[in-house]
């Protein structure tokens, strides 16, 4: 598996990396589950902020679950295969970054990490219009945006990069318009899984994994 990943020219992979849970267990205070994501829809998982947390992080291999077995195309998911698995994720945080930098340049780093481009603002404005963010954001410092509008540019970002797996953590905006984006973004092939304690997004799934217990 190491010698495949290592050797693997990621440009050439055109496969949608189906991503599948089998009876995974986050904690004690979660229930088993398993699931697998759909191509072009959306799937909410029912969960504890802290364990939502967990199990992206899982996901990403950067953290455990207690128990089961998170997986892509068949390939187990682990601390030295998820760098790899990584590169088709898209990651957007419930605890967002507080870093000394304007938004602009936030944008620019997220973006260029993973397409090696040079994002200029306008390259925003139809994505940021639609979700109704001001573009004047841009050249404003993060610590000075409220969470609520630099989760949306998070947001935003996933229509710019590579990834068929999207990965969102507890939405800090839920509304009619961020359902609708969502929705876009899976509607363009990708499997977009959403962690959420309460009110989950229009979903074609949805996995409730809170233990009745508490």
């Amino acid at each position: 598996m190491n010698k495949l990943i290592k050797d693997f020219d990621f440009t050439t992979y055109k496969d949608p990396g189906i991503l599948e849970f089998k009876d995974v267990v986050i904690d004690d205070k979660t229930l088993p589950f398993t699931m697998v994501a759909c191509p072009g829809k959306v799937s909410s998982i029912v969960v504890d902020p802290a364990a939502g947390h967990q199990l992206i992080m899982a996901i990403l291999g950067l953290d455990k679950v207690k128990g089961g077995y998170i997986t892509v195309d068949g390939e187990l998911v682990t601390y030295g295969s998820g760098a790899f698995f990584r590169q088709m994720m898209c990651y957007v945080p419930h605890f967002l970054p507080q870093v000394d930098m304007t938004v602009g340049e936030l944008c620019r780093q997220v973006v260029s990490k993973y397409n090696g481009k040079n994002l200029r603002a306008e390259a925003l404005t139809e994505t940021w219009n639609s979700l109704s963010i001001n573009p004047t954001v841009w050249k404003e410092k993060i610590r000075s945006v409220p969470p609520s509008v630099l989760w949306l540019v998070l947001l935003s970002l996933v229509s710019l990069r590579r990834g068929s797996i999207v990965l969102i953590e507890e939405p800090i905006v839920k509304n009619e318009t961020v359902d609708a984006f969502i929705t876009q973004l899976a509607r363009q092939g990708r499997e977009v899984i959403c962690t959420t304690q309460t009110q989950p997004i229009d979903s074609f799934q949805v996995i409730n994994i809170t233990s009745k217990s508490e």
